[in-house]
């Protein structure tokens, strides 16, 4: 599900000294510097999830999702032929609309460690409650994604992503002419009264968004990654259920026509993950009917529609064994690209010749043989390989050469200590003297 981060948590993990990252073999645990920023929703226990996070010009900025569990109980009534809300959602309002969802923006600054609400959503889109009277609900329900883009003339502008209500209530959106569709929000301070939306002019590819994506059935409600690359946007934005296609802009603060599909749609090709590493953007497609999830990757610097070509494919070869569908997270980490997926859980880290590195994970073939590790558990660690060539990539692409990296490939004897020591059981070098267990649950023997 989407709204998964309670805010405390996401906060604290983000806000840990900026020492302990700097220690290759350092395994945090919770006495290790890390403190409760903010609690109770920064005040308000509407603001369910933290969905976003985004360092800015030394501040950290917050996005929020409101009333999380209740909207996504909506959401999965609504697509019922009964409206099952009211029985399933005991502890929601019997009526959507009475749903406090006007979505905020808070900002943190580490100096003083002063949180101030810099953004909230309005709250001026039409709907109707149970008994058919005329409400209105917020334009923005969640902030789910962030991204520094340094525009022309150096300028970097913070932009954010919101999410329409459009799936909580789909029969008053489909009743309007021009359903508002997800939006984008800029700024270049970050104070209170500079942000302003990304033109959607109905007419144009943005401000149709609503109406749906052009040659598919997916009617976008949410911008559900952002990533910038010189003067450039990326976003995945698609429905609720994580069908997303690729929109990119080289002028995103123009909006309307300014953006352009970017990936095939995503009945063929939905997105869960954005992130540009070695001037590639790459993406992570979630799997269809049981097949697992993929990785791609396309010249970050060429014209929409992107060339994309297959990096690797997740999941296990093992006849009956569970595979990850979706990867949830990509990220870049001293040079490296690692992947983190759903249940079940796997770890992987991608180099910058495109070979990868199975830190956790199930076996799998590649053209290098069986990925696996030098024991017979079946949670492999530290195993690397290439995807297959006769893996089968997305129609029209075509494999892009890998470009030089000031990074070199880490050799296959050089697996993280910290993943090798928390599997056996074993603690890691730490150069710290305070004490500590080097693995959590789920650690292995």
């Amino acid at each position: 599900m989407r709204f998964a981060i309670p805010t405390v948590l996401a906060a604290t993990t983000l806000l840990a000294s900026p020492a302990l990252a700097q220690d290759d073999f350092y395994v945090p645990t919770n006495e290790d510097g890390f403190v409760a920023v903010a609690a109770s929703g920064l005040g308000d226990p509407a603001n369910s999830s933290a969905t976003a996070m985004q360092w800015f010009k030394g501040d950290l900025y917050v996005g929020t999702s409101r009333s999380s569990s209740c909207v996504t109980l909506a959401t999965l009534a609504s697509q019922l032929p009964v409206n099952l809300y009211p029985f399933i959602g005991p502890n929601c309002p019997a009526d959507p609309t009475k749903l406090l969802l006007a979505a905020e923006i808070w900002r943190y600054r580490p100096a003083s460690g002063q949180w101030d609400r810099v953004y909230q959503s309005p709250v001026d889109v039409p709907v109707r409650d149970l008994l058919g009277r005329p409400k209105f609900t917020a334009r923005d329900i969640a902030f789910r994604s962030m991204a520094v883009v340094k525009e022309s003339g150096g300028q970097e502008t913070l932009y954010v992503g919101g999410m329409s209500a459009a799936e909580v209530f789909p029969k008053d959106f489909a009743a309007m002419a021009n359903p508002p569709g997800p939006r984008l929000l800029r700024t270049r301070t970050g104070d209170l009264g500079s942000w302003e939306a990304v033109p959607q002019t109905p007419g144009t590819f943005l401000g149709d968004l609503g109406k749906g994506l052009p040659g598919s059935a997916v009617k976008p409600v949410v911008f559900d990654a952002l990533v910038g690359y010189r003067g450039r946007l990326f976003a995945a934005a698609g429905d609720f259920f994580g069908n997303n296609a690729i929109l990119a802009s080289t002028d995103p603060a123009s909006g309307d026509d300014a953006w352009k599909l970017a990936s095939p749609l995503p009945e063929a090709f939905p997105v869960s993950a954005l992130a540009v590493y070695n001037d590639f953007l790459y993406c992570a497609v979630a799997g269809r009917q049981g097949q697992p999830y993929r990785i791609f990757k396309a010249d970050a610097a060429s014209a929409a529609p992107l060339d994309f070509s297959l990096v690797l494919t997740g999941g296990s070869t093992e006849p009956g064994a569970a595979t990850s569908l979706r990867a949830m997270s990509l990220a870049e980490f001293r040079g490296r690209l690692f992947v983190g997926t759903g249940t079940p859980p796997e770890l992987v880290r991608i180099d910058a010749d495109d070979t990868w590195e199975l830190l956790i994970g199930q076996p799998r073939m590649t053209e290098d043989g069986l990925s696996t590790a030098s024991t017979s558990s079946a949670a492999t660690t530290g195993s690397r390989g290439r995807t297959s060539r006769a893996t089968a990539s997305p129609p029209t692409a075509s494999r892009s050469p890998a470009r030089s990296s000031p990074h070199p490939p880490v050799s296959s004897s050089a697996a993280p200590a910290r993943w090798r020591a928390c599997r056996c059981g074993r603690r890691p070098p730490r150069p710290r003297p305070r004490p500590g267990p080097a693995c959590r649950s789920g650690s292995r023997r």
